[in-house]
């Protein structure tokens, strides 16, 4: 009965054209509300919170940082030299380049989101000024990025 309820209360609110983050909060509520009355409303800060606190979500904004230390201590440039050494000659090679120091680096730092703060503010403005458009650019350096933790 409280999945039709959540389903239903969440189906009409985006046939009404509401955010579906805001729909997704209304249903929930709206179905704690009718099975434990005032008292299922009080729980919603404490289910909040403990969606929210987990150390292991710690893990991204600190690969993240981890990426850009990297980058300023010249282990990202390093990289791209290599990279360029092994296919920088070649057609497109800065396309390579962007994979093999995507793969490499992913491989040091072990994230994608780390990788692609790293290489990214290198390799895009190289990439635009080698004649590709910014959007081929960054989604070139986001699937490397993904592709080189695989």
């Amino acid at each position: 009965m409280t999945a039709i309820i959540l389903f239903g209360v969440f189906f009409i609110l985006v046939m009404l054209r509401m955010p579906i983050a805001v729909a997704l909060a209304i249903s929930s509520i709206v179905v704690l509300f009718t099975g434990s009355g005032l008292f299922g409303l009080e729980l919603v800060a404490d289910i909040m919170y403990t969606s929210v606190a987990k150390f292991t979500l710690l893990a991204i904004p600190f690969f993240i940082l981890a990426g850009v230390i990297m980058e300023h201590a010249g282990i990202s440039k390093r990289l791209i030299d290599f990279a360029q050494a092994l296919v920088g000659h070649r057609k497109s090679g800065i396309i390579f380049v962007t994979v093999m120091t995507a793969i490499f680096f992913a491989a040091i730092s072990g994230s994608g989101p780390a990788t692609v703060a790293a290489i990214g503010g290198i390799l895009i403005p190289g990439m635009v000024k080698n004649g590709y458009k910014t959007e081929t650019a960054a989604g070139l350096v986001a699937s490397s990025g993904a592709i080189g933790i695989i």
